[in-house]
């Protein structure tokens, strides 16, 4: 084009044309909904051939026990880039005994939308177990997840064996949590040593022998007690020793010399130096936020200032 014919042409036009020019074609803008997409979730429970009942073992006693529970967790345990689900149940007591049996559940995924209920031939029934909640991690690091199950009086640890079956070796890891009420767990790397250790959530010390009657003193009148009826029970820290067992460093990191009503517990690095931090969520009273301190081997960890009052158990 001359520069005669430039002239011609209106110097905003002419612009508008050059910068269209070095820009390329025109970006068309991703359509949008005018209204918000409305997502639905359907119960596929029945067709997905999932058919575990959890049973909490409600009594007119009103065991403290009958009011929290139960956890599950998704494994893919047989590494078949599939998530199985393990479902935690309650168990018989003293003064409740169901005609059928009671048992933890495990059910593999089939890949097309339904389950295969495996429990039996992989060995993580826990029969008899009043179980709580349950941790997944690979503690041994042999590639397959491992099953931390947390319950009422004990714990138990299934190492994962690789071929389709697990092993209880809660005695030989040393994480059995005798005594005390796990309501949660979780798997982390405390010291950065490149091996999953364990942190665990306790509640209170109640027992079949310790059941305190609240509610009016009338037949049928008796009611679940609150925590505070009770004594707390102290969080617990286990360092994996990579040999397969385990030491309870619950005094000497300090997150066991404070009692509580533990129901939750998360683990993160709240100020990003690089070491995980410990969240104990209790039930009536003030959280406990543990930070870090790194100072291996004494592995000393320092109890921040309280954190909100949790609300649960608070109606």
């Amino acid at each position: 084009m001359s520069s005669k014919m430039a002239k011609q042409i209106p110097r905003r036009d002419f612009m508008k044309s050059a910068m269209a020019a070095l820009a390329g074609p025109p970006v068309h803008s991703v359509a949008r909904p005018l209204f918000p997409v409305k997502v639905q979730y359907r119960d596929v429970t029945h067709e997905s051939g999932i058919t575990f009942r959890h049973d909490n073992a409600a009594t007119p006693e009103k065991y403290l026990i009958e009011t929290i529970g139960s956890g599950c967790g998704w494994i893919d345990y047989d590494q078949d880039g599939l998530l199985d689900l393990y479902l935690v149940n309650g168990a018989a007591t003293k003064v409740y005994n169901p005609p059928h049996r009671l048992r933890n559940a495990l059910y593999r995924n089939n890949g097309n939308g339904t389950f295969t209920d495996v429990t039996e031939q992989c060995g993580v029934g826990a029969e008899g177990f009043f179980g709580m909640g349950v941790a997944v991690g690979d503690y041994d690091n042999d590639g397959y997840p491992d099953l931390y199950v947390l319950g009422y009086d004990r714990s138990i640890l299934f190492h994962n064996n690789g071929d389709g079956t697990f092993s209880d070796v809660t005695a030989r890891a040393g994480v059995g949590n005798r005594g005390r009420w796990g309501s949660s767990a979780a798997w982390f790397d405390y010291d950065n040593d490149g091996r999953l250790d364990l942190a665990v959530a306790n509640y209170v010390d109640w027992s079949p022998e310790n059941n305190v009657w609240c509610g009016e003193h009338a037949p049928g009148r008796r009611g679940y007690c609150k925590p505070d009826a009770y004594h707390g029970q102290p969080p617990a820290l286990f360092h994996n020793n990579g040999d397969g067992t385990f030491t309870d460093v619950s005094q000497a990191s300090r997150v066991g010399r404070t009692p509580g009503n533990g129901l939750g517990v998360v683990t993160f690095d709240y100020d990003n130096d690089g070491w995980q931090d410990l969240f104990i969520a209790n039930d009536g009273m003030v959280n406990f936020l543990f930070h870090n301190n790194h100072d291996v081997p004494r592995r000393e960890w320092g109890l921040m200032p309280p954190t909100l009052e949790a609300t649960v158990g608070r109606t």
